[in-house]
């Protein structure tokens, strides 16, 4: 079936509905202006089909820019001419132009019921599907297309390899979501290994600091200590030195000065001694001379 035969079957059922509800409301409707419309939207559809003509024309003496403007007037005209459509989408699509391309294809396919024309739309979008590397998408395009023509091979063939394409995608994805998996668990461990390191890093720093503080105020005291011990140690050397010149002091005064030697007696005590000595001597040699006498006395009773 043919885009006219499909404008003109979408017109009439339109146009059935149409009639039911002006005559439910009582209306009467003028056959004049029905038949003026129909009139005018066979005029826009030839007015497309000729646009779309010479598109083609001008595509094929190679003048892109000349044919992409008559299939943008032909599709204005009728935007349901799916051959346009069709054929503008396979325009983009020779210059690459996917998504253009893409647009064109979903609208004449929407405008359609022809088996052959939706085969050849639905195996370019599985084409464009396939460069734009959207596999799930293509293997579905390319199974619409064999659902309209199940004896082209080509699409077949294009359809397994969308397949394979996909089975490696989603292969390659399920890795790389592992390896994101294990990164990510990796990651958290190192994180988690660092922050333990930070943690004693900052414990062994704090331990490190109390130490030193520890060891700050141990020197302090040590410090204080050997202070108040070098002030003893001072004050004693100083009273050392004290002492000494003390003594220094009263030598220095004994021998500017008669002094009392240790032992000796004052006059009047020798004087004492003396007269005691004398006294003592007197009497021995009283004593002595008693005897003497005694002796004497003794010699000469014998002689008589």
């Amino acid at each position: 079936m043919g885009p006219g035969g499909k404008i003109k079957n979408q017109f009439m059922k339109g146009l059935k509905y149409k009639i039911t509800v002006f005559m439910a409301l009582g209306f009467v409707l003028n056959p004049s202006l029905i038949f003026g419309q129909e009139k005018s939207r066979q005029a826009k559809i030839k007015q497309s089909e000729v646009f779309a003509q010479k598109a083609g024309e001008s595509l094929a003496n190679n003048d892109f820019a000349q044919a992409e403007a008559n299939y943008r007037q032909a599709v204005a005209a009728d935007p349901d001419n799916s051959v346009a459509n069709y054929n503008f989408g396979n325009l983009y699509y020779g210059k690459k132009l996917k998504n253009e391309s893409s647009a064109q294809l979903g609208n004449a396919s929407k405008s359609t019921e022809d088996k052959a024309l939706l085969h050849r739309i639905f195996h370019n979008q599985g084409n464009i599907l396939m460069d734009k590397k959207q596999y799930a998408k293509a293997v579905e395009a390319y199974k619409n297309a064999l659902r309209k023509d199940p004896t082209d091979d080509e699409t077949r063939y294009n359809l397994a390899i969308a397949k394979e394409k996909l089975k490696k995608k989603r292969k390659k994805q399920k890795k790389q979501n592992k390896k994101n998996k294990d990164d990510k668990k990796k990651n958290k461990k190192n994180d988690k290994k660092k922050k333990k390191k930070q943690d004693e890093k900052k414990k062994g720093y704090k331990g490190k600091k109390d130490k030193k503080k520890k060891n700050d105020k141990k020197k302090g005291g040590k410090k204080k200590d050997d202070k108040k011990n070098k002030g003893k140690e001072k004050k004693k050397d100083q009273k050392k030195k004290d002492g000494k010149s003390k003594k220094d002091q009263e030598r220095k005064k004994k021998q500017g000065k008669p002094q009392k030697v240790k032992g000796r007696l004052s006059k009047q005590q020798a004087k004492n001694l003396l007269q005691a000595i004398q006294n003592q001597e007197e009497k021995t040699r009283k004593k002595v001379n008693a005897k003497k006498t005694r002796g004497r006395q003794k010699n000469l009773e014998k002689d008589w």
